[in-house]
C-alpha cells in the first residue's frame, strides 16, 4: 500500500528545532511555533542524497545537522522513497568524500550512520562540493526510473574547478546531475555560502533552489516545509527511453511522460535543448518533440518544464545518429563469352554424274563364213580423254553406223552377184 507523506512534516520541523540547526545558524529566529498537519497526498518513490559538509567549519552545526538530515530521512522513507547519505570535506583531507549509507528504505539504518559523523578538517573555505557531488552520482545505486534530488547542507562556497579532482568543474557536473535528471536542492546554513551565485546557478540549472536559514523573510516553518515538500512531492519529467536512434536525415521521435505529486500537473512551458548538431526541430506536442540531423554523431537533447507556480523538471537523454546506408551497386561480372568453335564443314565431293554408258546393239547378220565382219564403232574418246559424249553426238554416230552398215551389206550383195555371174 503507498505510504503517506507531508503529515510527518510537523514532526520534522519540531526535531529540526529542537536540535537548534537554525539557532545556531540564524540566532535571529524565534523557535518554530506549531504547525497544523498538512493534507497528505500519494507520493511517487524516489531517491534522495543527502549530502553533510563535515569540515571543521561546520562543528557547531553539525549535530542539528544530523538530526535534519534523520528527520528528513524519516519522511522520504514514510512516502515509499529511499535515502542515502554522503559527507565529504576537501582536498587533502583523509577523505574528500564517502558514502555513510547507501540508499535504503531503513530509516533505523540511516539513523545509524549520521552518528558515524564529525567535523574536522576543511583547510581553506571552499569546499569539495563538485567532487562530492560526482561522488554521490557515481557511486550510488540509483533506480533510473525513479526521480532523483540532492539535499546539500553546507555553511562555505566550493572549488571550481575543483582541486581534488581539477578535471571537474560546475559546468560538467551541472550537465551530469542533468543527464541523470537529479535536481540540487542546497540547504544553507549561511547567506555567505552563496555569496558568488553557485549554488543559485547549480540549482537553478537542475531545477532546485537554494534555501538559506538567515535573512530569509519565511518562518522557519515555511523554509522546511517548502524544502521537503518540494523533495518529496516535486513534478517530474522523464524520456520514455534511456537513449535514442536514428539516421541522418530521418525524424526521430522524443516523447516522455511527466508528472506531479501532491497536486495536479499544471505545466506552464516545455523548453527543448537540442544544441548540438543543430538539428531541425518540427513542431509537435508539448511532450514531445521531434528532431532530423545532418551529420552522424551522439547528441544530448534536454527538456525542462517548467510549472504555473514556478516549478522546474528536467531531463536528458542521448541520440545516436548513424550515417544513412549507402547502396553500393552490386558488380556485374562481365562473361567473356567462349568463341566458339565452328566446325569448318568438309568440303563434299561433288559427285560427277556418270553418263549412262549407251549401249549399242548391233544387228546379227547371218552371213557366210567368208563375210568380213563389220567394223565395231567405237564411241569417240572425248578431248582431253574425258568420258563419251552424248546427246546429238550420238545421234550422228548412230546415223553413221546406220549407214556403214548399209552400204557394207549393198557391198557385200554386189559381190556375191558378181560371183555368181
Amino acid at each position: 500500500m503507498p505510504k503517506r507523506i507531508r503529515r510527518s512534516l510537523t514532526a520534522l520541523i519540531g526535531g529540526i528545532a529542537a536540535a537548534g540547526l537554525l539557532a545556531v545558524s540564524a540566532p535571529a529566529f524565534a523557535a518554530p511555533a506549531p504547525v497544523e498537519p498538512a493534507p497528505t497526498c500519494e507520493a511517487q518513490p524516489q531517491d534522495v542524497a543527502i549530502l553533510i559538509d563535515t569540515t571543521g567549519s561546520m562543528s557547531g552545526a553539525i549535530s542539528a545537522a544530523q538530526d535534519t538530515a534523520v528527520s528528513a530521512a524519516n519522511t522520504i522513507s514514510a512516502a515509499g522513497g529511499r535515502v542515502a547519505l554522503v559527507e565529504y570535506k576537501d582536498a587533502g583531507d583523509s577523505i574528500v568524500a564517502q558514502t555513510a549509507t547507501d540508499f535504503t528504505t531503513d530509516a533505523a539504518a540511516f539513523a545509524a550512520a549520521t552518528e558515524t559523523l564529525y567535523a574536522s578538517g576543511g583547510g581553506d573555505s571552499p569546499e569539495a562540493v563538485l567532487y562530492a557531488l560526482n561522488h554521490t552520482l557515481d557511486n550510488l545505486s540509483w533506480t533510473p526510473s525513479a526521480p532523483h534530488a540532492i539535499i546539500l547542507i553546507t555553511d562555505e562556497t566550493f572549488h571550481d574547478p575543483d582541486v581534488a579532482d581539477p578535471t571537474l568543474t560546475a559546468a560538467s557536473v551541472t550537465a551530469d546531475l542533468n543527464a541523470s535528471n537529479t535536481q540540487v536542492f542546497p540547504l544553507l546554513t549561511s547567506s555567505f555560502a552563496d555569496s558568488e551565485g553557485q549554488y543559485t546557478a547549480l540549482a537553478t540549472a537542475t531545477g532546485g533552489f537554494v534555501t538559506t536559514l538567515d535573512g530569509s523573510a519565511e518562518t522557519i516553518d515555511e523554509i522546511l516545509e517548502r524544502l521537503i515538500g518540494e523533495v518529496v512531492s516535486r513534478p517530474w519529467v522523464k524520456f520514455t527511453e534511456e537513449s535514442y536512434s536514428g539516421v541522418v536525415g530521418e525524424a526521430v521521435a522524443l516523447p516522455t511522460v511527466s508528472g506531479a505529486d501532491c497536486a495536479p500537473l499544471e505545466v506552464a512551458t516545455w523548453s527543448w535543448t537540442l544544441v548540438e548538431g543543430d538539428p531541425d526541430v518540427a513542431p509537435g506536442a508539448d511532450d514531445e518533440a521531434t528532431a532530423t540531423w545532418g551529420a552522424p554523431g551522439t547528441y544530448a537533447v534536454t527538456v525542462t518544464l517548467t510549472t504555473v507556480d514556478g516549478q522546474t523538471a528536467t531531463a536528458t537523454t542521448t541520440v545516436v545518429v548513424t550515417a544513412a546506408p549507402t547502396t553500393t551497386p552490386t558488380a556485374t561480372e562481365t562473361t567473356t563469352p567462349t568463341p566458339t568453335e565452328t566446325a569448318t564443314p568438309t568440303p563434299t565431293a561433288t559427285a560427277t554424274a556418270t553418263p549412262p554408258v549407251t549401249v549399242t546393239v548391233t544387228p546379227t547378220t547371218t552371213a557366210p563364213a567368208s563375210t568380213t565382219p563389220a567394223a565395231t564403232p567405237t564411241a569417240s574418246a572425248a578431248p582431253g580423254g574425258g568420258l563419251a559424249t552424248t546427246g546429238a553426238e550420238n545421234v550422228g554416230l548412230l546415223a553413221g553406223g546406220a549407214i556403214a552398215l548399209i552400204l557394207a551389206g549393198l557391198g557385200t550383195t554386189l559381190l556375191l552377184r558378181r560371183r555368181n555371174a
